[in-house]
């Protein structure tokens, strides 16, 4: 147990993630919010050479590691292609949107979500769900 911290709230026990996970999700969770209080710098450093070559080595890398990914991601571009699937605007802001998978596994069940709130859902780990009830 030493390697989980104690609940600093009214529960007793411990918490449910390891000292290492949690610090690594709390700098997570800085980054994006550096990144998005400064686009403009993060804008620059993206456009410089070793950073494009930097990104073109991890996304093989992810590629390779990912395969559902990107299976469901073909999957999803073919049907919008044949228009089996419709692009829709991010269902929270309206903004222009990219699809959110849920479940890889259901390629085509995707939720629209603009860069900012897809980034969001990403870094924050939310599984976010359109109800077409």
């Amino acid at each position: 147990m030493r390697h989980f911290e104690k609940r600093h709230d009214r529960t007793p026990g411990y918490r449910k993630t390891c000292i290492d996970c949690s610090g690594r999700r709390d700098q997570s969770a800085r980054n994006l919010k550096y990144r998005m209080a400064h686009p403009e710098k993060q804008k620059v450093r993206d456009s410089r050479p070793e950073r494009k070559k930097q990104r073109a080595v991890y996304s093989a890398i992810w590629r390779k590691n990912n395969p559902e990914k990107v299976a469901a991601y073909k999957i999803m571009k073919a049907a919008l292609k044949t228009g089996a699937l419709r692009r829709e605007p991010c269902f929270i802001c309206g903004e222009n949107a990219h699809a959110h998978h849920s479940h890889y596994s259901m390629p085509l069940d995707v939720t629209w979500l603009c860069s900012l709130h897809h980034l969001q859902a990403h870094a924050l780990g939310h599984r976010l769900t359109r109800n077409y009830d």
